[in-house]
């Protein structure tokens, strides 16, 4: 396959008989178990989940470039491309939910947060995130 046409691949790899499920967060490709490039596209599958670790990466720079130059709207939609890669980072989501403080989205900085504390492991994981909580709560007092 590393040598094929452009004729073959759309052939052997495009015109594959499967079952195709889309729901809002999941695509599943249900391949039948006699299918004789099964293990190319498991190859392929492997390789794209790699990519993510390394989309992360770039979206965690993008991150930084923007906390640096002060811009808390696009630093909130990197961190939530970043928790849609990695959504069991409770640390991520805790400083999303820092973000929205910052960008008064009060509700939606409760809502993160919480979720946050929730998948903190570590001891200091969640003294981070419960002084995030402290800065929402003093954040909401001055609104009232």
């Amino acid at each position: 396959m590393a040598r094929a046409r452009c004729d073959t691949i759309r052939l052997k790899l495009l015109k594959i008989g499967a079952q195709v499920r889309i729901t809002f967060r999941k695509m599943r490709v249900a391949m039948a178990e006699s299918c004789p490039y099964r293990r190319i596209f498991r190859q392929v599958y492997e390789n794209l989940v790699g990519t993510r670790a390394i989309l992360a990466r770039m979206l965690g720079n993008l991150y930084t470039t923007y906390v640096q130059s002060g811009d808390s709207s696009r630093t909130t939609l990197v961190l939530r491309r970043i928790v849609a890669l990695r959504p069991q980072d409770a640390m991520v989501r805790a400083e999303l939910g820092r973000m929205q403080v910052l960008t008064g989205d009060l509700r939606g900085a409760a809502a993160t947060v919480h979720q946050a504390l929730d998948l903190a492991d570590s001891d200091d994981e969640k003294s981070t995130v419960n002084h995030h909580i402290c800065e929402l709560r003093a954040r909401m007092h001055e609104q009232n």
